[in-house]
Formats: structure tokens, C-alpha cells, sequence
């Protein structure tokens, strides 16, 4: 049981930030692109 509940605090702590702020900034650019484009449609 104990194991179980410490495995995903032990995965979260070995993924690097730079996928975190990867992921973060490719949302970001995604929704950009995404609300242009809805712009430019209307």
C-alpha cells in the first residue's frame, strides 16, 4: 500500500522542468495560433 501511494510523487519528481515549461509554452502558442485564426474566420 505504501508503495502504491509513493510511486507517482516518485515519477513526478524524476520529470525535468524543461518538459513542464515545454508543455506550458506550447499550449500557450497553441491557443495563440488557435484565437488568431478563430479571429481571422469571423
Amino acid at each position: 500500500m505504501k508503495n502504491i501511494t509513493d510511486r507517482p510523487r516518485i515519477l513526478y519528481g524524476k520529470v525535468p522542468f524543461k518538459y513542464i515549461y515545454f508543455g506550458l509554452t506550447f499550449y500557450v502558442i497553441a491557443m495563440c495560433g488557435f484565437l488568431s485564426m478563430a479571429r481571422v474566420m469571423s
